[in-house]
């Protein structure tokens, strides 16, 4: 996966690309929905009430390498600090797309439940 990194460590502008390897150990989703009944067009529908989303991740290993040899250090001092503290990184970063995911999910999984009665879905 390339990379552009842009920041500062300490007070050094930081500001370079390269390749990146990341290695996730078990990781997984934990979801969970809760459901809600809809009256539409005098039939019962199902729709998404509550939905959340839990990740879990073991360890995160990551590799990078700069483009530019010179910016070689500073990318060794970002993956060893990733890696060395890898649950609490990817923690805070998992945030970024929770949401996200969260918003398709319950797009997707509405959208199945709107084409179909309450009745239908648990017919034989």
């Amino acid at each position: 996966m390339e990379h552009t990194l842009e920041g500062k460590l300490l007070s050094l502008p930081l500001e370079f690309d390269g390749k990146s390897i990341i290695n996730f150990t078990s990781l997984f989703d934990r979801i969970k929905v809760r459901f809600k009944s809809v009256k539409r067009e005098e039939q019962i529908y199902f729709a998404v009430d509550k939905l959340s989303v839990e990740d879990f991740v073991a360890d995160i290993r990551i590799e990078m390498v700069a483009k530019n040899p010179e910016n070689q250090s500073a990318s060794d001092f970002i993956s060893n600090f990733i890696n060395t503290n890898s649950k609490q990184v990817f923690d805070r970063y998992s945030i970024l797309y929770k949401e996200t995911c969260k918003n398709i999910l319950r797009s997707l999984v509405d959208g199945i439940l709107e084409k179909k009665p309450a009745k239908k879905l648990f017919s034989e």
